[in-house]
C-alpha cells in the first residue's frame, strides 16, 4: 500500500516504506538547519554573548575609604616678650618630607562651623589667681562654648582612646615622651586634628567686646574657613626674620590635613633626633636635645606644617604665600586658612605705622598673650614656687 502518493522533488521516486520517508524527512531537515544555522552565524553568536553578559555576576563595587578624623604647651618660653628669628628670606623653612601613616583627612565643608568649644591644658600647678582671671575672660564672653580643662591624666587618655587604633605609633611617642613642653604642644595639636574648636593657652585673655563667633570677619563667614590663625610677628620688624603663627590661640575644624602634617613633621623630628642622638627612644630626649623648642614643636613648627599642606593644595611655594599674606591690616584666606592680622592675636609684637592708625585700618587685639612663662625650666617643665 502506498504511504505517500507524491513523488519525491529530491529523487523523483515515490516512497513505498515508512522508512524511507523519514530518511527523507531527516535529510532536508539536517539540510535546512545547516542552513539556517550558516546564514545566522553572526547574530547567534551575538545573542549568545549578550546572554554570557547577563549571566555573569557583577563586579564587587571599590573598597569604601575610610576617613580617619582625629594639642598644649602652657605659655611662651619666657617672660618677656619674644622676638622672630632672622632670616636671609621670608620663606618658611622646609621640612622632612618623610611620612607615618598619614589618615585620609575629614574633607571640610562649607557647611562645617568651627565647633563651640575651648581647650585648655592644666599644668601640675592647675589654675592661679592670674589664670584663672585670664581663662574666665574667655569663658564667661562665650557662654555657649562649652569648655574642658585637660590634666595631665586625662589627657593620656583621651590620646590613647582617640588614636591607639588609627595610630599607635603616635599614641606610642606620645607617651614616652617626658619632656612636658613637647607632649603638650603635641598634644594640643592631637585635639585640634581629632575636636576641632579652639584652643587657648592659660595665660591669654580674651576682649571683653569681640566674642569668638565674631573673629572671623562678616566677609569671610560664608568661606570654607578650616583653620584660622595669626601672626605673631609681622610688621615692624623689616624684612630679615622668619614670620610664625601665634600658637597660643588656634581656631580649626576637626580633620584637618593642615594639622595631620604638623602632627607629622613632629613626630619625625622627635624619631629624627633619636637616631641622631643613638638614643633607645624618645623617651631618651631631654629639652637641650632638641633645640629650640618654638622651632622643634612650638610655633615655628606649626607655621612650617601649614604652608607645606598649602603648598600640595594650592600648588604655590610658601614662600608666594608668605609675601602674598605679609603686612596684614585685614584678614586674608589661603586655601581654608584664614590669616588674621598681627594685631588680633598678638598687638604687643607688632608695630604699625600712625597713619594706618588713625585711619582705622589696625583693629582692635581679639586676645593678650600674659607671657606667663610657666613652663620654663631647664627641664621644659613649670617653675616651682619659692
Amino acid at each position: 500500500m502506498l504511504l505517500f502518493s507524491q513523488r519525491s522533488l529530491a529523487s523523483g521516486k515515490v516512497f513505498r516504506s515508512r522508512s524511507q520517508l523519514v530518511g527523507w524527512v531527516g535529510g532536508v531537515g539536517f539540510f535546512l538547519i545547516f542552513l539556517y544555522l550558516f546564514c545566522n552565524s553572526d547574530n547567534i553568536r551575538s545573542n549568545i554573548n549578550v546572554d554570557e553578559q547577563k549571566l555573569r555576576p557583577a563586579p564587587p563595587p571599590p573598597p569604601a575609604q575610610t576617613q580617619t578624623s582625629t594639642s598644649s604647651r602652657a605659655a611662651v618660653p619666657t617672660t618677656s616678650r619674644p622676638t622672630p628669628t632672622p632670616a636671609s628670606t621670608l620663606a618658611v623653612a622646609s621640612t622632612s618630607t618623610s611620612t607615618i601613616s598619614t589618615p585620609t583627612p575629614t574633607p571640610s565643608s562649607t557647611k562645617a562651623t568651627i565647633p563651640k568649644k575651648i581647650w585648655y591644658k592644666l599644668g601640675p600647678k592647675g589654675l592661679n589667681d592670674h589664670t584663672r582671671e585670664w581663662t574666665d575672660s574667655c569663658i564667661q564672653n562665650n557662654t555657649d562654648y562649652k569648655v574642658e580643662f585637660m590634666t595631665d591624666s586625662s589627657a593620656e587618655s583621651y590620646v590613647r582612646r582617640t588614636f591607639s587604633a588609627s595610630h599607635p605609633d603616635v599614641v606610642e611617642v606620645y607617651f614616652n615622651l617626658t619632656v612636658p613642653i613637647l607632649k603638650a604642644d603635641l598634644l594640643r595639636y592631637l585635639l585640634l586634628y581629632s575636636e576641632g574648636g579652639v584652643y587657648s593657652d592659660l595665660d591669654v585673655s580674651c576682649s571683653a567686646t569681640a566674642p569668638i563667633d565674631e573673629w572671623i570677619p562678616a566677609s569671610y563667614r560664608d568661606s570654607d574657613v578650616g583653620l584660622v590663625v595669626g601672626w605673631e610677628f609681622d610688621v615692624g620688624w623689616g624684612d630679615n626674620f622668619i614670620r610664625e603663627f601665634a600658637t597660643w590661640t588656634i581656631l580649626s575644624k576637626p580633620g584637618l590635613g593642615h594639622m595631620w602634617q604638623v602632627i607629622d613633621d613632629i613626630i619625625q623630628f622627635l624619631k629624627e633626633k633619636v637616631k641622631e642622638k643613638e638614643l633607645s627612644g624618645v623617651g631618651d630626649l631631654t629639652l637641650d636635645m632638641v633645640g629650640d623648642v618654638v622651632d622643634a614643636t612650638g610655633p615655628r613648627r606649626f607655621t612650617r606644617g601649614v604652608f607645606k599642606s598649602l603648598e600640595k593644595q594650592l600648588n604655590k611655594t610658601a614662600e608666594e604665600m608668605v609675601l602674598s599674606a605679609k603686612e596684614l591690616l585685614e584678614a586674608k584666606l589661603l586655601g581654608d586658612v584664614l590669616i588674621l592680622p598681627g594685631y588680633s592675636f598678638a598687638a604687643g609684637s607688632n608695630t604699625y605705622d600712625e597713619k594706618d592708625k588713625e585711619a582705622g585700618k589696625v583693629g582692635e587685639a581679639l586676645v593678650t598673650h600674659h607671657y606667663a612663662g610657666s613652663w620654663k625650666n631647664d627641664k621644659g617643665g613649670e617653675m616651682r614656687k619659692r
